[in-house]
């Protein structure tokens, strides 16, 4: 799979930003500009994610990995952490599974439980026949639109993104639905949630002392709360 990263700043030290489904870090321009005052930051671009050209079939997390792992080594990138934002966690918990080590891994509002609609377990147990459905542009844009539509609780929204096609975001959202949490190395790991975020609910118990819960915050907790969110990742990154 053809994956790029962007790097922003110049520090020393350098960080690994896993974007969310249809929502790459450029995104929270505040956030990144805040971030690179104190790490160097290389931020994912998928298939189909910010200028960057679809993939011609689908692909998995663990091919998001190799993918990644290659790039790191040929860049010689060395970074002290991989941090996640929602589907961007499962990308993180991917990649360490794939290639375990003790670089800190931050999940700021991780998906455990992604409680897969009906119209999703269907895709996933018919495998020949999603891998047709993604060449219709109409399957695609039905798909991709329920799902924002779950996401975001307007029944009425409709997908649309200047920085995200839509066979981005629909084989990014497959690579999702298919993708498993794991546990491994949990001892490098911090785990960041909006208050009122409904997925902080599946957090496993065993995690809950590894856990920053930012009051009043939803699913995204770093938009308003940039220089908080910062404050924290630079506090367990350094141990202080």
């Amino acid at each position: 799979m053809q994956l790029q990263l962007k790097k922003y700043g110049s520090k020393k030290e350098s960080v690994i930003l896993h974007p969310g489904w249809t929502h790459p870090i450029e995104n929270e321009a505040i956030f990144l500009k805040e971030l690179t005052k104190k790490y160097t930051c290389y931020s994912i671009h998928l298939p189909g994610y910010y200028g960057v050209p679809d993939s011609d079939e689908t692909y998995s997390f663990k091919d998001f990995a190799e993918s990644l792992q290659k790039i790191l080594l040929s860049e010689q990138i060395k970074p002290v952490a991989h941090i996640g934002f929602s589907m961007g966690c499962r990308m993180v918990m991917t990649y360490d599974q794939v290639f375990p080590s003790s670089v800190k891994k931050i999940y700021v509002g991780c998906p455990f439980d992604l409680q897969i609609p009906a119209w999703g377990i269907f895709l996933l147990a018919h495998e020949g026949l999603w891998l047709g459905m993604t060449r219709t542009y109409g399957v695609q844009s039905a798909v991709v639109s329920k799902a924002y539509r779950t996401i975001t609780g307007d029944p009425h929204a409709k997908f649309h993104s200047p920085d995200v096609t839509l066979k981005g975001a629909f084989y990014s959202l497959l690579a999702l639905l298919k993708s498993e949490p794991t546990t491994s190395n949990s001892p490098d790991s911090l785990f960041i949630y909006g208050k009122k975020d409904p997925y902080l609910l599946k957090l496993p118990e065993a995690f809950k002392t590894q856990t920053k819960i930012i009051p009043g915050a939803v699913h995204n907790c770093v938009a308003g709360r940039e220089q908080e969110i910062v404050e924290i990742l630079e506090k367990y990154i350094r141990n202080k």
